[in-house]
């Protein structure tokens, strides 16, 4: 399990990313030195959603922005502000349960945001659907806002 402490001590991908200048450059400052372009928002949404099937922490961290924060309206307050808060919430509540699965009934994309509409197993007695809302900037997730039926 990922605690605080080993989110903290871990080394950080990519942190430092490039401005878009044109269309050319759709690349990180990392990326730039090894000629990989930057992920579009629907394939860094598509990569931390495989990673959440499969349940794999690192893969699905390396999706998420240092400072990534986690809504679920109607409150107003972030309820996981960090990766760190992140990966002890998806380690402790997520990850750890054998049944968790998401199945993707639909997304849209807009601009830097991607809207999935999801149905979840293996976190309550039944599945149950959700929206999440993911903002994209800079190759990470930003922000989400995750929206219940309930």
């Amino acid at each position: 399990m990922l605690s605080a402490i080993a989110c903290l001590a871990k080394p950080t991908m990519g942190t430092k990313r490039s401005v878009a200048i044109g269309k050319q450059s759709l690349y990180t400052k990392d990326a730039r030195e090894r000629s990989i372009p930057m992920l579009s928002p629907l394939e860094v949404v598509q990569r931390q959603f495989d990673a959440y099937n499969r349940r794999n922490l690192d893969d699905f961290l390396a999706n998420f922005h240092e400072d990534v924060k986690v809504f679920r309206p109607p409150s107003p307050d972030p309820a996981i502000v960090g990766k760190c808060q992140l990966a002890d919430f998806y380690a402790s509540e997520r990850f750890n349960r054998p049944a968790l699965k998401a199945e993707l009934i639909s997304r849209t994309v807009l601009g830097n945001k991607v809207f999935d509409h999801e149905r979840i197993w293996g976190v309550r007695e039944t599945a149950f659907e959700m929206m999440a809302v993911f903002e994209v900037q800079d190759g990470a997730i930003r922000t989400i806002w995750g929206f219940s039926a309930e």
